[in-house]
C-alpha cells in the first residue's frame, strides 16, 4: 500500500518509497540530524568570558613612592620584550627612576616614542625619568616604555616575572609584571 501526500504544486509524491520527500525540502534523515545538533548545542556549557588581563601588584617603597599597574606582552626567547607601568611619587619629595634590571634579559632600557613628521621612532632615556612629588609617570604604549633586550627565555601569556626599579631616593624596588595575552 502506498501513501500519497500533496505538495503545494498539487503534484503527488509517494512517501513510502525510500529517499522521497517534498521537492526542495530536506528529508527525514537531514531533519533528524539537525534536531540532534540543536539538542547538543543546547546542552553544551555556556561560553566563559575570556579572563580580564590583570595588572601587576602595587608595591611601595619606604619613602612612599608607589609602582604598579605593570604589564607586558608575550615575546620569544632572543627577542625583545616590553614593560609598561605606573609610578606615583612620594608625597614628601621627588625621585628619579635611574633604570631597571631584569635577570631574564641582557639589558633593560627606558625608551620614549617620539614623532618626527610622519615617522615614529624610539629614543633611549639614559638620564632617567623624574618622578614628581605626589605626581605620576605613566609608561604606556605609544609613550614611555621599558625594552627588555635579548630575552634569555620567552615571556609567555599568563606568566609573571619581576623587574627591579632603580630609584635615586627610594633605592631598589622589585615589581611583579604579568604577561597579558595579545588578544584578550
Amino acid at each position: 500500500m502506498m501513501t500519497y501526500l500533496m505538495n503545494l504544486s498539487r503534484r503527488d509524491i509517494p512517501m513510502d518509497e525510500p529517499g522521497n520527500s517534498f521537492p526542495g525540502r530536506p528529508g527525514r534523515q537531514w531533519c533528524a540530524g539537525l534536531a540532534l545538533l540543536l539538542v547538543l548545542a543546547a546542552c553544551r556549557p555556556a561560553a566563559t568570558p575570556s579572563p580580564t588581563p590583570v595588572s601587576g601588584a602595587t608595591v611601595r617603597s619606604a619613602t612612599g613612592l608607589e609602582a604598579g599597574s605593570a604589564w607586558s606582552r608575550p615575546a620569544p626567547q632572543g627577542g625583545t620584550g616590553v614593560v609598561y607601568l605606573e609610578l606615583r611619587g612620594a608625597p614628601d619629595g621627588p625621585d628619579r627612576l635611574e633604570g631597571l634590571s631584569f635577570a631574564g634579559a641582557d639589558r633593560a632600557e627606558m625608551h620614549r616614542t617620539v614623532r618626527r613628521g610622519d615617522l615614529m621612532s624610539m629614543e633611549p632615556i639614559p638620564e632617567g625619568i623624574e618622578v614628581p612629588a605626589g605626581g605620576s609617570v605613566s609608561f604606556a604604549p605609544g609613550g614611555l616604555h621599558v625594552m627588555l633586550l635579548d630575552l634569555k627565555a620567552p615571556l609567555a601569556a599568563g606568566g609573571v616575572f619581576t623587574v627591579t626599579l632603580h630609584l635615586a631616593r627610594a633605592g631598589d624596588l622589585d615589581l611583579p609584571v604579568p604577561v597579558r595575552p595579545l588578544v584578550p
